[in-house]
């Protein structure tokens, strides 16, 4: 430094002694004392050098003034907020992009504390920030929010980053706006979330990305799952897809699905093929393109549609059984209107004969008798019709009460061995065989629900046999289940018939002279189910048939 001022003076010394050699104005004459002359000159070239220092300094403090006002424009009017803070968070100075930030005049904001103007969450995140500033002397940075302040409803982000000043009692800051890079981060982790969460799609879905080489470029947690069950293997980024398949044929034609995805060609295949269960899937294939519109890779997207399958099965049967539901209801309703026809007809008929042979007893307790059946018959089908409507709208209600099994089947005895006089049916033998012990007879449960299944049985029974035995009775099976049942040697049921037997408005046996609904063997299915129960049937034709159902065994006191 001293070297270089010193050179500085030996420059400006030979300039002002150059000045002074051209200077026309000189009027010493020869004869003036030498220490004399040699006086003024110094002084004469002294008052030169002060004149060129003087220029120079002027010259200084312009260019001074101009990069003081160029440094001023450009801290006033940068694009980047900048501050200077006290120790204590005090705005000292700060520009205009700065006060904007803050939505406040600038000289409003001179001294006001920064604090005042960010979120609560945001405080001591700034707090922290100041004090390592002064404490470390080291460059810092920080996040803060905006108090009460949204673009497009998303808060105003501000990125600080401070250093402290040469006097250690303030630190000057620059502030960034970052709210839009926020947005973007947050969109950004949103859309991953998103895809993360498609990517850990459960098990029907199956995501793979694979480049021109066939190696995986991503792949979901599914197709990692299935690979590991399938090949025993965990599949990596970057290895191979193609070279996991074992099956030559599935892997050529995995290669030829990719291929066509890889020349350009959106395209689905529906395929049965085994991931993790042998399950029909469809696949969309389709090309993946960068920037510049060149396909580098293709997706394969597969969807398990097995349970779509199975829906749409479910659906055209059902769609099934309601048609042929449709049908049997119209067929009942001919049938119905045939069979109620029939005994308003006798009683119509014999009550215009009762008329004529009023004073032929005889005659007149015939017709009475057949008018009293014929009303009979007509309850029963109404009752029948009426029971079914009640199952099927679930208003059956259940009314469990305490009772001994006897006396169900003294009454049932009692009432059948008439229906056996009424029908004539003296060649069939009506036997009861409750195989009980005495001291487990007394249960709990719908006595009248239990009489009336086991009345249709029997009725269906005598309706069908016209010689032989019909038993009815209980035990205890092997599995210890209190079993119902009654056994006849009638017609029986041939064997593609006994499934559709107890469906409402089947009559299996349409050219008997029997006539019925066809609702019986419903409506003992409707009550079997409200008793918690099964039924069953074993029958040959020619041999007879055995209905039997279950109930829950709640033993009385």
């Amino acid at each position: 430094m001293e070297y270089q001022m010193n050179q500085n003076f030996k420059l400006l010394r030979m300039k002002a002694e150059t000045i002074s050699e051209d200077n026309p104005n000189k009027n010493l004459s020869m004869d003036t004392n030498h220490n004399i002359l040699k006086l003024n000159h110094e002084l004469e070239i002294y008052q030169i050098e002060l004149q060129m220092q003087n220029n120079e300094l002027l010259l200084a403090k312009e260019a001074a003034q101009e990069i003081a006002q160029k440094y001023a424009d450009l801290y006033n009017f940068a694009p980047t907020g900048y501050l200077t803070f006290s120790q204590n968070g005090r705005i000292v100075e700060l520009n205009l992009c700065a006060a904007q930030m803050l939505g406040k005049n600038r000289s409003q904001l001179i001294h006001s504390q920064f604090g005042f103007f960010i979120s609560d969450t945001s405080k001591l995140t700034f707090n922290s920030f100041l004090e390592k500033i002064f404490t470390t002397k080291s460059k810092t940075s920080c996040e803060v929010i905006l108090e009460n302040s949204c673009i497009n409803g998303f808060p105003v982000y501000l990125q600080l980053t401070g250093i402290i000043n040469k006097n250690n009692k303030q630190c000057e800051i620059s502030a960034s706006d970052i709210s839009s890079y926020k947005q973007a981060k947050f969109k950004l982790e949103e859309n991953q979330n998103i895809l993360q969460s498609t990517f850990e799609s459960p098990r029907e879905v199956n995501i793979v990305s694979l480049d021109k080489n066939y190696c995986y470029l991503t792949f979901n947690n599914f197709h990692f799952v299935s690979m590991q069950k399938k090949y025993g293997i965990d599949v990596k980024i970057g290895t191979n897809m193609l070279g996991y398949i074992k099956d030559e044929e599935e892997r050529l034609k995995t290669k030829h699905f990719f291929d066509m995805a890889l020349a350009g060609e959106n395209h689905s295949t529906e395929e049965q093929y085994s991931i993790l269960d042998n399950d029909g899937w469809i696949t969309k294939f389709s090309p993946i393109y960068n920037k510049k519109h060149e396909i580098y890779g293709a997706t394969a997207y597969a969807l398990n549609i097995s349970q779509i399958k199975q829906i749409e099965k479910e659906l055209i049967i059902a769609k099934n059984r309601a048609e042929e539901s449709d049908r049997l209801k119209t067929a009942f309703l001919q049938n119905i209107s045939h069979e109620i026809r029939t005994p308003m007809n006798m009683i119509m008929g014999f009550s215009n004969l009762m008329a004529d042979d009023f004073d032929d007893k005889a005659n007149l307790q015939e017709h009475v008798q057949i008018v009293n059946e014929s009303c009979n018959d007509l309850l029963n089908m109404i009752n029948e019709i009426l029971d079914i409507a009640k199952i099927e709208s679930g208003q059956l209600a259940i009314n469990e009460t305490e009772f001994n099994i006897n006396t169900i089947f003294n009454e049932l005895e009692q009432y059948f061995r008439h229906i056996q006089d009424m029908q004539e049916k003296q060649k069939v033998s009506f036997q009861i065989a409750v195989q009980l012990p005495n001291n487990i007879q007394v249960i709990y449960t719908d006595k009248v629900k239990l009489k009336q299944v086991l009345i249709n049985l029997i009725k269906n029974a005598f309706k069908f046999t016209e010689k032989g035995i019909i038993e009815a009775g209980c035990k205890f099976d092997k599995q210890n289940n209190l079993v119902f049942y009654v056994k006849d040697d009638g017609i029986g049921i041939p064997e593609d018939k006994q499934k559709v037997i107890f469906e409402r408005f089947v009559q299996v046996n349409k050219k008997s002279t029997n006539r019925g609904t066809g609702l019986g063997l419903s409506i003992v299915q409707g009550l079997v189910d409200l008793l918690k129960g099964e039924i069953f049937l074993k029958s040959k034709p020619g041999k007879g048939s055995t209905f039997s159902f279950t109930i829950p065994y709640k033993k009385g006191n």
